[in-house]
Order: C-alpha cells, then structure tokens, then sequence
C-alpha cells in the first residue's frame, strides 16, 4: 500500500471560525474540529493599507484591522487514515473475502443448529435486490469512503458517496472500515464498491431516510451482501454528514416527483417547502433537517446536485425521468428552451453599420444583409417617429465579397452629394403623367401634386443640395470677411496653431451669441464653440456625415473675446435640422457637453452659456425648487451622506428629521442590513448647501423583513441610495428602544412601490447577448423596462436565464445566435423570437468582451476578431429596430486606440449618426455595493428628445489607492468619461464583508454546502496544487506563490512542477499566480474560468482557508441575489457568473434609466414635431431664405433656353424642374435634366401659360 507524508504549511489560522458562523447541526459541517477554549489570546496589528494608498484614504478611510489568534485548526484529512504511514489501526486487519466466508459459515451452523431458515427480506422501495432470498446485510461503522489510485486529479482521495456513479470517473469507490454482525467486528480496508442504495422513497409515511443506506459488495456475486452505513471515521464524518442531507432532500424529491404531475424547477422556488411541511412538518427529524438548510426556496438544491437527482429518480421505475424539470437542469438534457442552430457564420449586418466599421481588421467577417422593401418601410416609419436619420439603403449582397462599396456620401446630403430620394420622386410623377394629353387630366395631376407637397410641407424625399463656401484649388476656404457679424452668426476662424486642441480641421467654428463694440466700433464677439465630430469623443473614426458640427458647452468668457478681424466667413448653418432638411453648408442637432462627452439634443436655452443666461438661484431657492417637504434626500455630514427626510424650510435653514442606521448606530450588525434605518422624532436644522440628491426610503414590517419580502431595490444594502424602515427609536425612561412599525405607517414622501404597476407602461426590451440574465434583470429591477425577448448561443445561460423568470412565459427566449435572429429580421421574417421595428422600446446588450479584454493575448487571431465584430451587430440591432433606448456594455479596453483605430469611438459614430443621444459611462463595481475590483464601459442612447439617462449615483466610496481614470483621451489632450470622486452613504464594502455569513468549508473536498449548494470550488486540484496552497501563507496578507518562494515556503515537488515560462511576470513579486485575497480589500475581477496559475488573474486562492475562492464567493462579487439559480457544472456556473455584468452596477443603470423615463413628458408633442429648422448665413452666399414659396418667371420657348429652363433661376450648382402643358416641352425638360443635372432642388407645382410663357412655384422653401 502507497504511504504518503502530507506537507501542511498553513495549519494556523486566524480565523477557525467566521464571525456569526454556527454548526450546522449532525450534518456534518466540520467546525466542529477546531479548537476551541484557547486560553491564551495573542493580538496583532496589521496595517492593511501602504504608504501609496493612503494618499487618497481621505475618502475613503479605514481602521487597522487588528487580528485575533482564535485557535489552531486541526489539518483536514483528504486520504483515509490507512493511507498515512504511521497510521494505528482501531482492530486487525481482515480481507473482505475472508470476513464474509466467516460470516456465511457461522450464518450456516446457526441455521443448522436451529433447523430454520430465515432470511431477513431487505426492503427498499426504490429497488429490486431481492434475487432467490439471497440477500445479506452486515453493518458497516467506523467507515471511510475514497477514490482508487488512478491517473485522476483526485486519485485517492476521500469522497461523497453522491458523487459514486453520477460524476465522471467515479464509477467505483474503495471503503475503510468495521463489519460488525452479532458475533464480531472486523476491520477491513481498501474493500471495492459500485452500488449505493437509499431506502424509504415512494413512501410519503416515512419522514426520513433514517438508516436506510447500503452500499453494495463487489465480492460474492451469487450472493447479495449489503454493508448497512452507520457512523462514520471521524475523518469522513464531514463527508458523510453532507451525504446524509442530500440523501433526505433525495427522498422527498423523488416523493414529490411521483405523486406531483409534470414538476418543473420553478415547483421547488416554494411548493416543494409548502408540501413537504405540509407531511412531515411535525417530525422532529425531518424538522431538524429542513432548518439546516434554512430556506424555503430548494431550487439551487436542485440545480447544484442534477447528477445525483438524475441517477436516484432513473433507479426508480416510475416514469420520473419524464418530468420537464430534467429539461431544465441537466447539461446533456437542456431542452427547455428550444436551440435553434446558426446558419449564418459570419456576422449580419445592416448596409450603414457595414460602411461605417468595415476599415477595422474584423471588417472580413461581416455578412451585409439590405432589408427588404417591407422592412424599409416599417424601419423607415419607426425612424420618422423617433426623429432618428432615416436614410436610403443600397443594396448589398449577403457574400461582402460580392457586396456594392458604398461611398461615403449615401448616407446623407454632404456637398454636392446626389438626391436619389428627390430624383426618385420627381421621375415618379413624371413617369405617372408624361403621356396625359387631355388638359382636365393634367391639372387634376398637377392639384394632386399640389395637395402632396403642401401635405408633407416641401419635407420627404425631395432633399436639398446644400450651398457651399468658396475654396481654392488645394480645397481650402476662401476668406470672405464678412462687414457686420450679428448674434445668431455662426463664423468660422483659423485653428490656433499653438492650441493643446488636436483635431483634424484647420478651421474652428462658433455660434456668435453676443456681439460688442469699442468706442471706435470695433467688434468682439463672445462665442460657443460648434465642435466637428474629430473634436468630440468620436475621435477621428469614420463620422457618415462630414457637414454635421456640434453645438458645445464651451464658450470663451473665460477666455477672452473674439476679435471680429480674425473671422474668416460667416458659415451657412441649420439648426435643428437632419441630413438633408436644409442647403445650408452645415447642420446642427445636436449638443456634445465637454463635461461628460455627451451627445444631447439642442434645445433653445443652449444658445445662451452659463455666464450669459439669468443670475442662479441661491441653495435655499434651488432647494425649495428641486424638493418638497416629506422628501427624503442625503446631506453632508462630516465625510459621509446621511438620508434624512426634510420637515420645513425656515429662514437660511433646512430642518431634518434624522434617520439613524440601525446596524451602525445601534450595533445591530447580525440583524441588521447596511441601508436598514430607523425612524426617530430627532428634527435639526441644516444648511441647504449640505444637502447632496434624493434618496429613495420605503416603509416595511418586521415581519417582511425576516421573511426576505422586501424587494429590490430596497433589499441590496444601499446601491441606488435606496433604504428602508422596519422600526422605530421610542424612550423608556433613559433607556433608548426599537419597536417594530406597523401601519398606518408615518407620514413621508416614500420612494416608489416596486409591487405596483407603474404610472407609465414600462418599455418592452430586448436583452442580446443575455447570458445568465445578471444585466438584464438588474435593468427590470429598475422599474422601466420587462424583457420581452432575450437571445443568447450558450446553452446553460439560456437556461439560466429561464430559471430566474418569475414569469418565463412573459419573455421569449432565443437559445441560438444573435445573427440569425438579424437575418430574419432584416429580411421580413418576423416571429415570437423576432419582433418588428417598432415593437422593441429598449435593447441592452453585453457582447463578448474576449476581443477587446487585457487578459486574452489572442485577440488579433480570428476567434477574437470574430468576437470584436460582434460590437458592429450591437450597432446593426439598433440600427435595425431604432429603440427608444438603449444601453451597451464592454470592457474599457474597446476604447483603446491601435494604429489609428479606435472600435468605441466608432460605435460612438454609427450612433450619433443615426440620431441618437449619446453618452458613455465608466462605472466601478465597487462604487455600486460590489465587493471587486471590476471597471467596465457602458454607453446608453435615448432617441431625440427623450430624457437621457443620468450618470448613477456612487453609493459606495472609493477603495484607498484608486486614482483618476478615463475611458479615452479627446482632441484637447484631455480625459472624457472620468472616474468619479464624490463622497458617499456607504463605504466600499470589502471581500470579507461581502462573504462573512458563508460557512467555513476548510479545503472544500467534500464539494457541498448545505445551506448555500454554490460555496464549492468550480475547479478540483490534485494533491501536489493542494499542498502548493497550503503551503501559501496567510499572513502577510495577499501573499502568493512566487513570495512563498522567496520566504522558503515551498517545497521541491512545487518548484519543479510550477510553470516559470511565460516571461518575467510570473517569475516577479507583483505575479499573483496562486495569490491570496486580501480579505480587507476587494476580490479580484472574476473571469470566465478560475485560472490560479495565471500571473495576471490567478489572485484566486480564499485568506484564510486552503483553497481557491468558490462560486458562491464569485456570485457574491458580481452581485447575484442568493435566492438566484445558476444551471450546469460548477465550471459552467462560474463562466456565467464572470461573463455577467455584476448586478449592483445593472440596478443603479436601470434606476437611472427609470428616472429619465419617468421624467418625459407623455402628453407633449414629439421631438420631431415640436422641431424648427432654423438657418443662419444664407444670405452670405446670395441666397434668400423664404418661409412661403416664391414665384418666378422664365421663358420657356426662348432660343437662349430651347429646354424650357430659366437662366435667371437655374444658376451655378442649382437644377429644378418645370412642369409645361406641352407635352412635348416636358419632354424637352426632363431630357435636359437628365442630361445636365446630377441632383435636383426644386419642385416647381404651380404653373401657368401666357404667350409662351411659364411661370412656376418653387417649393424650396428656402432657397431660390
């Protein structure tokens, strides 16, 4: 027998039992194995936080952590004792064989002696064992259970019998132990076993499993010889322990299944409790089963143990395995939500995405798909309704090899760009009426042609060619210096060469909103700066329209005035206009705010800078404007934001009533939330200045309260500045008390009711690239948005997704790729799965972040290209269905810049070309609740007109050592979508806070935990990584594999087994290969998969305890809510729980998003229709503007104009048409358009005949 001498380095722990951890009753929790009643109490002192960072520890300063020595806990054993050299053996040693041939001729000599023979009939109800009465039961104590010796990672070591034939490689077990019959006990070891049998089921009179636990001999074939599990070696005990509990939930599953019709996981969210309490609630045993656990809920149960589930339902020949749950929670059986299999590889676009990112590497991998004539319609029709660009599509071939190369004027009327639209229109008429001889049919034409001119008010199809300023042969601007510059002019200046300003242009443009004179009549302007798309984070990527400026918040009262001498022209621009609307040289809709590098729709207010608009309002004005008396609001009280709720404005003060917390004030932490406050009659002023925003507070009972009734956003301990009140402060004598609140409850302006429908319907989302559904319903979470429809390709996150629904029927799901669900769309193929433009309010979308993250060195190799293509369908979808709103995350790596290319500053450009307000966050996890240093990009979109979302509020402080950081770097040098400083209600909350209620699992061999089936590792290590754990210290905190070295720590067998390839990192001190978590700072960014080794990743490995971080610790970082379910593997799980965005991040967007939905106007008129087009510096450029059409006249039988067209109107870079009652002359002046003319500008609908003569009725309405 192999002997093995284990190497434990990290024996002492700081911590043998987590604060407010208790055992867990005769299952098998091993806390009880530490040593307790240590009389000797050693303090240290440990200062968590270096030099560096307490640099910024102004915002967010902590204590020392001062540690005490609690007691010594004892090394877990992960072999069986008889495995140990040294090991003394409880009796002698017996072979198997031998034991039973005894125990068979002493059962024979007492049959003999009595002349009877009797056979104790075993009765299992789940099995048929019996075999010619040749069944043998024998007791087996003292037992341990373990692997064989194989080339498995966990060859040899101690098992859980639930995983002996339901797992992989654990088809046959070995056990230690005494067979004990009436006459002896025997020891026997390495004895070989493939049977496990659980007794009781199908029998609802039996309360538990009891005893009735066998396990099978592989000896005696022709003989049934059962071993009966009594107690276990107390090194297996936590093993078995775990067994035993699984083994009773195993039982009422299997009940529940054969007495219950078509269960599905959703039975086990609370019926499966209300049925089982409803059996067997008065047996102490089963009572005393079921409060270990400790909730209603058992579908995480069910989820974590699907192997084991599986293998004992089959054994019963019932028909369970018919049930739909199977379907919804076993991997090999994930059926539930139908797959569709993609037929498209490559990734579907539309026409206008393809143009603006097919120069980025993963432009190969586009399929451009034009949408039908149907879709056109619909698309274009939701686009009008929304103001959004509605533009003409070419077409493309589905192959972009075979694909038409778009130019970059399609997509919008640049100079002398062609009309196609208006051309179109025009040619439609004429094909319609070229023929009509008859006088009444022409003039019943023409009133027609009238009445659909005056109806679309000159705006449609028919676009206008915009005027230009003169430039010379190199293409540079011709300087006109205009005499008078008024308010309301937009002029252009040289680029001041010694500017930090890096844009492409030579020239700067600003809007003139006030002129002033010297005594001698000189001019000096004070101007807003109008920004071209290469000066706003849009950087210098493709823009699809090169004559769009940007209205700005930059203006130069702080730098001086504008000398009117260093004006070049004044330029033509329309003011809220779209591509196309006006023949102005230039168009504005749009604001760009330098602040935040936002994209906001122009309103009227902005032509005026903050220094020129009215005198602001003091605080107490802006705070009796912005809040009522009964609001509830966050002041400034020292270095923290307390919620208060105000009473009364009087004089220069506010007055507030105080609202403590009820775990921080009254010391209450145990039974208290973090956001949990409690309601006093303490009223005191304060100053209006000190009071920062609004907070959401919401009453509930005590009762709601324990029974986890409270809803989000009220039960996440305080993202989104939400709290609530279940008590109140009362005084009994001096002594200071809490009761409970009941109702009525008092009178306050509470936040809104999550439980009620809301005042407006919430928006119908589409959630792509849902993965396990983290993002999507932290959105919904926020009360503005249901999804509809949510699309992923991996199998278990689909179905991850479904088993969160409260209501699955609500949502459709799409288990298959986003492109065919695109390709169907675009080509008029709708269904449940793919729903019409117009129907779709709000898209979120996460695309995969693996083409653009740090982590992954393959980004340029195709499987990463393809992944980075996927941002481009992101912007097709929008494209496609123009949502209301929408909001898409990545990593902040999309927004770096390689060889000139920048795939978010792109994005950025398809969006804001199609119309959209834009606006890019940079959002910490840890300023939202989460306890991990996780930093993501995120960029949220509102159509014209609609409130955008605001930035989310920080709740949390920042961790000591986070310094500025920015999504990108803009023409001026300067950093836009900032990190945020500001202060907080909550300070960040550590790794060890977030985890403190999590029972300690030691080394976590035995893969379960009963009250949480998610605290296990989602990887197993073999027994040389086990000991290279133990072997890490645990103090110094965040020590790792590559210190240990350097302090001696690390045997032999690890340095020469660790992989020191792969650079100098992981050789170097910062290497977090097999790194610590420091449990008074945040976890690490949990990735896709668990990797310990990885010097960049692989700070993975718990503070206290011998094994890397679990999967319950990994929800617990990103946010998911405990009572949430993850389907699949452990490994399956934690890619889930990595691919997600964490959920306190997801809650505070969507209640952002509600606030800017909650705060339109239903009632008021749309963007569109309250828009003006407003154009200034037309008359610089010999044109007129005219709000009514104008009458011209032109010869049209003249020699100097054989074709009918009027020199005095036709002038350079001007084309119209005119309509004749001959027949034959509007032959003539169709030919000549054709002919001579590319782009058309007029539309002449009035006409009339007087020797020879035509006069006409421009419809310009602008220019003539």
């Amino acid at each position: 027998m192999n002997s093995r001498k284990e190497v434990d380095a990290g024996s002492f722990l700081i911590h043998s039992v987590p604060p407010g951890s208790t055992p867990l009753s005769h299952y098998g929790q091993q806390l009880s194995s530490a040593v307790e009643g240590v009389e000797d109490e050693y303090q240290i002192e440990w200062n968590a936080e270096d030099d560096e960072a307490m640099e910024t520890a102004e915002l967010s300063a902590r204590p020392q952590v001062r540690l005490k020595l609690a007691g010594v806990a004892a090394p877990e054993f992960v072999f069986p004792k008889s495995s140990y050299d040294g090991y003394v053996r409880p009796l002698e040693i017996f072979n198997e064989r031998t034991v039973l041939k005894a125990f068979f001729d002493e059962q024979e000599q007492e049959q003999e002696q009595e002349q009877a023979h009797t056979s104790e009939v075993f009765e299992g109800a789940s099995r048929k064992r019996q075999k010619n009465d040749e069944f043998h039961q024998i007791e087996l104590h003292g037992f341990s259970i373990y692997r064989p010796e194989s080339k498995n990672t966990q060859s040899g070591e101690l098992a859980p019998l639930h995983f002996l034939c339901a797992r992989s490689a654990n088809n046959d077990y070995y056990f230690d132990g005494i067979l004990v019959d009436e006459n002896s006990r025997r020891y026997v070891e390495k004895v070989p076993f493939t049977v496990l049998s659980i007794g009781n089921y199908l029998d609802t009179s039996l309360h538990t499993v009891g005893d009735q636990i066998w396990i099978r001999s592989s000896q005696y074939n022709r003989r049934e010889v059962w071993y009966q599990l009594k107690e276990p070696a107390p090194e297996y005990r936590e093993y078995h322990g775990q067994f035993l509990w699984l083994a009773e939930f195993t039982k009422h599953f299997v009940d529940y299944l054969n007495v219950v019709d078509n269960v599905s996981l959703r039975h086990f969210r609370q019926q499966f409790y209300d049925w089982a309490i409803e059996l067997h609630g008065k047996d102490t045993d089963f009572n005393c089963w079921i409060s270990t656990y400790g909730h209603i809920d058992f579908r995480s149960v069910v989820a974590a143990n699907f192997e084991f589930l599986w293998k004992e339902a089959n054994g019963v020949e019932n028909g369970l395995h018919k049930h739909p749950i199977w379907s919804e929670i076993d991997p090999k059986r994930l059926t539930a939500v139908k797959e569709h299999r993609s037929r498209v590889e490559n990734t579907v676009v539309t026409p206008y995405v393809y143009e603006c990112f097919k120069r980025f590497p993963f432009g190969e991998y586009f399929n451009v798909i034009t949408p039908s004539s149907k879709v056109l319609a619909s698309r274009r029709k939701r686009g009008l309704n929304l103001d959004l660009t509605v533009e003409k599509c070419p077409s493309y071939a589905e192959n972009p090899d075979e694909s038409l190369s778009l130019s970059s004027n399609t997509f919008g009327c640049t100079t002398r760009a062609r009309n196609t639209g208006g051309f179109e229109m025009l040619k439609e008429f004429f094909d319609e009426n070229m023929n009509l001889k008859d006088d009444e049919q022409w003039e019943q034409a023409r009133i027609e042609a009238k009445a659909r001119v005056a109806r679309d008010k000159f705006v449609g199809p028919v676009i206008l060619t915009p005027t230009r300023l003169k430039r010379d042969s190199y293409g540079e601007i011709i300087a006109n210096k205009p005499k008078v510059i008024g308010e309301g002019d937009v002029v252009a200046v040289r680029k001041d060469t010694q500017s930090v300003w890096k844009g492409e242009s030579d020239l700067w443009f600003a809007y003139v909103q006030e002129v002033r004179y010297t005594k001698k009549g000189r001019q000096f302007l004070k101007v807003i700066w109008l920004y071209e798309p290469s000066d706003t984070s849009c950087s210098t990527m493709h823009y699809p329209f090169r004559n769009e400026l940007f209205f700005s918040d930059n203006c130069n009262c702080g730098d001086g005035v504008l000398d009117a001498d260093d004006v070049l022209c004044i330029v033509s621009v329309a003011f809220f206009s779209k591509p196309g609307e006006s023949s102005a040289e230039y168009f504005v809709r749009q604001k760009y705010n330098t602040s935040d590098a936002s994209f906001v729709s122009l309103k009227h207010p902005d032509f005026k800078c903050v220094h020129l608009s009215a005198p602001e309002l003091s605080c107490m004005e802006e705070a009796k404007e912005k809040y009522q008396i009964g609001d509830t609001v966050l002041i400034l009280e020292g270095r923290i934001l307390e919620p208060v709720q105000l009473v009364a404005f009087e004089g220069d003060k506010v007055f507030v009533r105080r609202f403590p917390r009820r775990s921080r004030d009254y010391r209450l932490e145990q039974k208290s939330r973090p956001n949990e406050l409690v309601w006093t009659e303490d009223i005191y002023p304060v100053r209006p200045e000190d009071i920062d925003r609004k907070c959401l507070i919401r009453f509930y009972t005590e009762e709601e309260k324990l029974s986890r009734k409270i809803p989000a956003p009220y039960n996440r301990d305080g993202t989104a500045d939400a709290f609530f009140i279940s008590s109140r402060e009362v005084f009994n004598g001096f002594r200071r008390e809490l009761i409970p609140l009941s109702k009525p409850f008092p009178l306050m302006n509470q936040g809104f009711d999550p439980d009620e429908t809301p005042s407006r319907p919430m928006m119908n989302g589409m959630d792509l690239f849902c993965g396990g559904g983290n993002f999507g319903r932290g959105l919904e979470e926020g009360g503005a948005v249901r999804n509809k429809w949510a699309v992923d390709i991996g199998k278990e996150q689909i179905h991850t997704y479904r088993a969160n629904l409260k209501k699955p029927d609500d949502t459709n799901l799409y288990f298959g790729s986003i492109n065919d669900i695109l390709r169907s769309g675009l080509r008029g193929n709708f269904s449940s799965h793919v729903p019409e433009p117009g129907e779709v309010d709000f898209i979120s979308a996460g695309s995969p972040c693996q083409g653009f993250s740090n982590a992954n060195n393959r980004r340029e190799e195709e499987k990463g290209l393809r992944n980075s293509s996927l941002v481009a369908s992101v912007a097709a979808f929008v494209d496609f269905y123009r949502p209301k709103y929408a909001l898409l995350e990545n990593v902040a790596g999309m927004a770096s810049k390689k060889h000139d290319r920048n795939v978010f500053s792109q994005l950025l450009c398809a969006l804001i070309g199609m119309g959209y307000q834009v606006q890019q966050f940079n959002l910490d996890a840890w300023s939202f609740g989460s306890p991990q240093s996780r930093s993501r990009l995120f960029v949220s979109i509102a159509a014209p007109g609609l409130k955008l979302p605001p930035h989310p509020a920080l709740s949390h402080s920042h961790p000591p050592g986070k310094g500025d950081r920015g999504i990108g770097t803009g023409a001026n040098g300067e950093k836009y979508g900032r990190r945020r400083f500001e202060i907080t209600p909550f300070e960040y909350v550590t790794a060890a806070e977030a985890t403190n209620d999590l029972p300690f699992i030691g080394q976590s061999r035995s893969h379960t935990c009963i009250p949480y089936p998610d605290h296990r590792q989602s990887c197993t290590k073999n027994n040389l990584k086990r000991i290279l754990v133990n072997c890490v210290p645990v103090n110094p905190r965040q020590q790792s594999f590559v210190r240990a070295v350097n302090s001696g720590r690390m045997p032999k067998p690890q340095l020469d087994n660790y992989a020191w390839g792969g650079g100098g990192h992981k050789r170097s001190l910062i290497s977090r290969s097999w790194q610590r978590v420091d449990p008074n700072a945040l976890m690490p960014t949990i990735t896709t998969s668990a990797q310990p080794a990885c010097a960049f990743t692989g700070a993975l490995v718990h503070w206290d305890q011998h094994r890397l971080l679990t999967v319950m610790e990994a929800r617990r970082a990103q946010g998911f809510p405990d009572d949430e379910v993850l389907i699949g593997v452990a490994s399956a799980q934690w890619k889930i729980v990595g691919n997600s965005v964490a959920r306190t991040v997801a809650l505070a967007l969507g209640m952002s998003i509600r606030e800017a939905w909650m705060s339109n106007d239903e009632d008021a008129p749309s963007y569109g229709a309250q828009r003006v087009v407003i154009e200034t510096g037309l008359l610089q450029h010999g044109a007129r503007h005219s709000e009514q059409p104008s009458l011209v006249e032109f010869d049209s039988t003249s020699e100097q104009n054989p074709d009918g067209l009027g020199a005095d109107l036709v002038t350079d870079g001007e084309e119209c048409v005119a309509y004749s009652k001959d027949s034959d002359a509007r032959k003539r002046t169709m030919s000549a358009l054709k002919r001579n003319y590319q782009s058309l500008e007029a539309v002449i609908f009035e006409t009339s005949s007087k020797k020879g003569k035509l006069s006409g009725m421009v419809s310009t309405s602008s220019i003539v």
